[in-house]
């Protein structure tokens, strides 16, 4: 399996990573000999790196993920994230650690790889976002007490190495003022063949959320990114006639393949993306993203075809 850094934090994640978030529902289920045998899989081929979070299942896919851990004697490279609520606005900081600290009760371990932000990120806490938990404002985030102050003490604490955000759902310029930073290692972003606004220039037509090249824009500062949605929430597996999906499918069966892996392979076909998380409900996932991870780039005729139709 391909590893790739994860920008200048040193930690060397595989090109894929196991998703254990609630789309899945495998980690968040109570399937405990799947579970088991699934992450054993993902270790035999490579794939350990371990995607999830406090907030999935209300802390089951970092329990079930944890006991399967522990019965393999694994210690495979793992990221978890806060979520921050309205009792921490007086504190961003606590709230932080003691998100980490129960976390990693759940985990059974005693650090992590990657911390990120599950939080939306605003200029402002009322500036409105889409997605997860309260919004954090700028303030939060720099301030005393902040963000950057906790991420710092875990770093510094030998409890994690590589600190983050997610760029889905928040305002842009307050995204590019964290990027801009210097102060985190690590983005989650929403790319793929539907929508690959995180890297390239798009129109005001696109249609769809306009993620502003952040990738670009963290990579120039020497940040990895996390690429999430992958397969577009699913939506790339049950095209509606004549849609962008359904035309992108037509591509992938030209060539001799699945859509799943033209979706992988468009995705880690640019250097600045370290990881492609998957969403893992079986093993025969991890087959399908291993083999689509192992055909390599695509050729710039197909990724060309690709974002005519996206950008379209």
């Amino acid at each position: 399996m391909e590893q790739r850094t994860l920008g200048r934090s040193g930690v060397a994640l595989p090109v894929i990573g196991f998703g254990c978030g609630p789309n899945a529902k495998l980690m968040v289920g109570n399937d405990v000999d799947l579970q088991r045998t699934s992450v054993a899989h993902a270790l035999d081929l490579g794939v350990n790196f371990f995607d999830t979070a406090a907030l999935y299942g209300n802390g089951l896919s970092e329990l079930n993920l944890g006991r399967a851990l522990h019965d393999l004697g694994a210690t495979p490279i793992v990221c978890t994230k806060v979520l921050l609520d309205a009792s921490d606005d007086a504190d961003i900081r606590g709230g932080v650690l003691r998100s980490v600290e129960s976390s990693l009760q759940r985990l059974q371990l005693a650090s992590v790889s990657s911390v990120m932000l599950h939080n939306r990120v605003g200029s402002t806490r009322d500036v409105l976002t889409e997605g997860t938990g309260v919004t954090i404002g700028l303030d939060d985030v720099f301030g005393p007490r902040g963000l950057v102050e906790a991420f710092d003490e875990l770093r510094r604490e030998g409890i994690t190495k590589a600190a983050g955000f997610t760029s889905f759902g928040g305002e842009p310029r307050a995204i590019r003022e964290l990027i801009d930073s210097g102060s985190f290692d690590a983005l989650n972003a929403s790319y793929n063949v539907v929508n690959p606004s995180a890297l390239r220039p798009v129109g005001a037509h696109l249609g769809e959320d306009d993620y502003e090249q952040v990738i670009a824009a963290a990579a120039a500062v020497g940040m990895g990114v996390m690429a999430i949605r992958v397969l577009s929430s699913g939506a790339l597996l049950n095209p509606v006639a004549d849609s962008k999906e359904a035309r992108l499918g037509a591509i992938a069966k030209e060539a001799g393949e699945s859509v799943v892996s033209l979706a992988i392979r468009y995705v880690l076909s640019t250097s600045d993306v370290t990881t492609a998380i998957m969403g893992i409900s079986e093993p025969q996932h991890l087959d399908d993203a291993v083999d689509a991870a192992s055909r390599g780039p695509l050729d710039p005729a197909t990724i060309a075809r690709i974002e005519a139709i996206a950008l379209e």
